[in-house]
């Protein structure tokens, strides 16, 4: 369904309206569209988490202005186990999830510049979850991309940047390092299974969720994370198109990588209160996604 736009001076406000049943429904002025507030976004708003505790208060943050939109965003630099061969041994890396693009609700087909919001609810777009997106969408490639592989006639995007360390090291190895910018803003790249997997070598065995996850949600229901880092990871659950609807929350945390399984799935980076992975394969344009950026180095 095509959504109905709404001027500038209109956002942020909601209008009430009845339906031919005589039911009041609501609509949300966010980014240009009149978004309804849906049943089960509305029975959502019950189950919103205290926006104080995403953030360690005691970690120092800095912030990037996203150039394209004046977005601001919470950014933080942490300190690696392994010195790099390039000689770094921290990354900077943004403390919340991507939050570009229009909203539009989880029935309709995403394009260039648009993004869902968990429930179809932009609460939780604006206060950590960021945007939902199809791995397509997320990579910046023709949506074509999400249903044949890499390089192909109907897809002919590659990936292309990694470190000079892993020149001999070979494609498979250089698959998990791509510097790819995708949908973040410039200067930033879509973050990959090694810095992923550099997180895991900070937290020696430990508990994934319990370093690197916000404190404002509890992961499996009943564990709050210490969130030492300040990465601030919440569990946001995942759009599944062919269910439609949002799913996971409280339970996972899920990103894409910059990274294909085959022709038609790619790689994506889970965390659960019991464990983390970096290379399970998820239907390329069966699942609506977060992404973290981090700085370019």
């Amino acid at each position: 369904n095509a959504l109905e736009t709404c001027s500038e001076e209109f956002e942020g406000m909601v209008r009430i309206r009845k339906d031919s049943s005589g039911t009041q429904l609501k609509w949300d002025c966010t980014d240009g569209f009149w978004i309804l507030r849906s049943s089960s976004s509305a029975a959502s708003s019950s189950n919103y988490f205290d926006t104080t505790k995403v953030f360690n208060p005691d970690v120092e943050y800095g912030s990037h202005t996203d150039s394209r939109d004046g977005r601001v965003y919470r950014t933080v630099t942490i300190s690696l186990k392994f010195e790099k061969p390039d000689g770094r041994k921290t990354i900077t890396v943004f403390a919340e999830n991507l939050n570009y693009g229009k909203m539009i609700t989880g029935e309709n087909t995403q394009s260039d510049s648009t993004k869902f919001c968990f429930d179809d609810d932009p609460w939780y777009c604006e206060h950590g979850f960021g945007g939902f997106y199809t791995w397509s969408n997320a990579m910046k490639f023709p949506s074509a991309c999400d249903s044949v592989s890499l390089g192909s006639e109907n897809c002919p995007s590659v990936f292309t940047d990694y470190t000079e360390e892993l020149l001999v090291s070979g494609e498979d190895v250089a698959a998990l390092y791509y510097k790819h910018q995708g949908i973040c803003d410039d200067g930033w790249h879509i973050m990959n299974a090694g810095e992923w997997g550099s997180l895991a070598e900070i937290n020696n065995g430990g508990s994934f969720f319990n370093m690197f996850g916000s404190a404002a949600l509890p992961y499996g229901g009943h564990l709050l994370s210490a969130n030492s880092s300040g990465f601030s990871l919440l569990p946001t659950g995942l759009y599944d198109f062919s269910k439609k609807q949002y799913k996971d929350k409280d339970d996972y945390a899920y990103h894409w990588l910059p990274q294909e399984n085959g022709p038609t799935t790619a790689k994506y980076f889970s965390v659960s209160y019991l464990d983390y992975n970096k290379s399970f394969g998820r239907l390329k344009g069966g699942y609506a996604l977060p992404i973290r950026c981090v700085k370019d180095y």
